[in-house]
């Protein structure tokens, strides 16, 4: 102590020689400004690092002799101090000590140091700043779930046996109490990992030595643990892009801090729609097969057009245990089209001649791959790129889940391939078609009728020569110009019948006949 007062007692009488001489201008001071900050605000015990006590001072004597006493009071009442002398030579510097080493002290103790400053020089005053420093058994005060709590205490005697405890309300939790030998310089550390579902609040950690004496205050603090918060990958959809009456498919993952994956709990999507008001909402849920969560929104045929924004709100995700996520917004978009309707139509097929019925059952579905039932279904039949007839209406049969009509072939119709266009639509703007062909013949059953009606006239008329020559025979009316051989008659009736063209009349009849039978019974 006494060196050092020597030393400022040089440096004053230095600097008093400098002004004398007019190598420095003193600059008088109209009132100093301190200010003294601690760093860190918070340790544990042993810290080697220790504690920045640091003075600032403004408006100083420049130049100017400055002496400083830091006192330390530690939990226990007992104190501390270490004096620091400071040349000024600017308005404003600073000046620290490092507590304990600064001190012959130590931090063993757990609680809140106080720190006061006294000015020795150039004037005496007892406090011209006052601060403070807690030390404690853990790196933080205050955990979220799944984060590791350090421990580390010192002041023990060296492989001293040392019960540790780690206490909920009344109870310890799993693991405690337990013990561990202090290192040869008295410290003891060690960890406890907290987890999703620990319980939420305070808990207290203690230590207490075998051998050695207790301390004053105990080791004992308390630590709070609350919701650890969640973390959302980016939310993706299956297509960005879908047709109305499809699925909209949400995927992401949630992990914890520590990097475990989250599977339990749901989050809500809000589904905006392009007007930019109209909200709807799905929950996202665990999907265990491909472990992520997963969230379907089914749209359907009066769904708005444009771009849709999916977001998951911050801090709206909720696991079971009460920890919720994301911090920030998650958000993606997609986009609903008009829905193109697939159009099939069955039994079709075939030659359909005068007089049938060309039957009309068609199938109409949505993308998403269900019945359309609601809307408007018509026909078209086009030939050679004339319009047939139509649009036909069709009804929706519930029972075959078919949209059904018919058609029944006219006379003056033509024959050749037709091609029927099925067109359906809805209010919406949905729409789809589809299109078969088939063949009509009209003149074929007109030709045919027409050399049925020649071989019947034929026979009737050789079925009346005969009668008349029978009855005349009867009368016994004999002309003489006129002779009728009844069995010339019988023999020319006989070759007609047997003529090769009307036998391929009759054949080609019967062979027609027998086909649109069967062609009946296939569409029966």
């Amino acid at each position: 102590m006494r060196g050092s007062r020597g030393v400022l007692l040089a440096v004053t009488l230095f600097l008093g020689i400098l002004v004398a001489v007019g190598g420095l201008h003193k600059v008088n001071a109209a009132g100093e400004g301190f200010t003294l900050t601690s760093l860190p605000a918070r340790t544990s015990e042993g810290n080697a690092s220790g504690v920045d006590l640091t003075l600032s001072v403004t408006n100083a004597a420049n130049p100017g002799s400055y002496s400083f006493t830091w006192t330390v009071t530690d939990p226990s009442g007992g104190s501390a101090s270490t004096t620091k002398p400071v040349l000024s030579t600017a308005a404003a510097w600073t000046v620290a000590a490092k507590y304990p080493s600064d001190f012959g002290a130590s931090l063993n103790l757990v609680g809140s140091y106080d720190v006061i400053i006294a000015e020795n020089l150039p004037s005496l005053n007892s406090s011209i700043a006052t601060g403070q420093f807690t030390v404690g058994l853990t790196d933080y005060t205050s955990y979220q779930r799944t984060s590791t709590v350090h421990v580390e205490a010192s002041g023990y005697l060296p492989a001293d046996n040392v019960t540790i405890n780690i206490v909920y309300g009344a109870t310890s939790v799993s693991g405690y109490p337990s013990s561990k030998n202090a290192d040869p310089t008295g410290a003891v550390q060690f960890s406890w990992q907290t987890a999703v579902d620990s319980a939420l609040g305070n808990y207290t950690v203690s230590l207490a030595g075998t051998n050695t004496v207790a301390k004053n205050p105990a080791d004992i603090q308390q630590v709070i643990v609350y919701p650890t918060n969640i973390t959302l990958t980016p939310l993706r959809t299956g297509s960005i892009v879908v047709q109305r009456t499809e699925t909209v498919d949400f995927w992401f993952n949630a992990t914890y801090p520590n990097g475990a994956f989250v599977n339990t709990g749901s989050a809500p999507l809000r589904l905006m729609e392009p007007d930019g008001v109209t909200i709807h909402t799905v929950n996202a849920i665990y999907d265990l097969s491909s472990g992520t969560y997963h969230a379907a929104y089914p749209t359907s045929l009066t769904h708005a057009q444009g771009t849709w924004t999916a977001t998951v709100a911050s801090a709206s995700f909720t696991d079971a245990f009460g920890n919720s996520g994301p911090s920030t917004v998650q958000q993606t978009s997609f986009s609903i089209q008009r829905a193109t309707l697939a159009v099939s139509l069955l039994s079709s097929s075939g030659t359909y001649a005068q007089g049938s019925v060309i039957p009309l059952y068609t199938k109409v579905t949505v993308p998403g791959n269900y019945n359309f039932t609601q809307g408007a279904v018509s026909a078209v039949f086009i030939s050679s790129g004339r319009t047939i007839v139509g649009p036909i209406s069709l009804v929706y049969d519930q029972s075959l889940g078919k949209w059904t009509g018919s058609y029944k072939v006219n006379r003056v119709d033509p024959t050749g391939t037709w091609v029927v266009t099925i067109i359906a639509s809805d209010n919406y703007g949905n729409i789809g078609q589809g299109t078969a062909s088939l063949n009509v013949d009209t003149q074929g059953t007109q030709t045919s009728a027409d050399l049925g009606w020649v071989v019947w006239l034929l026979v009737l008329v050789i079925v009346g020569l005969g009668c008349g020559i029978l009855i005349l025979r009867r009368r016994g009316v004999i002309h003489r110009e006129v002779k009728l051989d009844v069995q010339a008659i019988k023999q020319k009736a006989n070759e007609v019948k047997g003529d090769d063209f009307l036998q391929s009349i009759q054949t080609q009849l019967k062979r027609r006949a027998e086909r649109i039978a069967a062609e009946k019974e296939k569409r029966d």
